[in-house]
């Protein structure tokens, strides 16, 4: 059996269907690039974050032991005493 030739437009079509397919490809890997950045930059941040909660454990635990256990308003910069309960 020979083969049949295509019309130029028939391989325009497929050539244009091709490029469309190169283009998908090539968008899903850039956002798999992308989604591997975003991955680390995550990792990153909840790093920082846990970093941030022990640092702030510390400082609350400092504070309490030089002013007791209170409040604080930060907007005053003051120190509130919780009210013990006398029996």
């Amino acid at each position: 059996m020979e083969p049949t030739k295509l019309t130029v437009e028939e391989v325009e079509q497929l050539q244009s269907i091709q490029q469309k397919y190169n283009a998908v490809v090539t968008e899903l890997g850039n956002i798999e690039f992308a989604k591997i950045n975003l991955e680390s930059r995550k990792e990153e941040v909840l790093t920082y974050l846990s970093e941030l909660k022990s640092e702030e454990q510390a400082l609350g635990k400092e504070l309490s032991e030089k002013y007791g256990v209170g409040s604080i308003n930060l907007e005053k910069g003051e120190f509130t005493p919780e009210a013990t309960a006398e029996a």
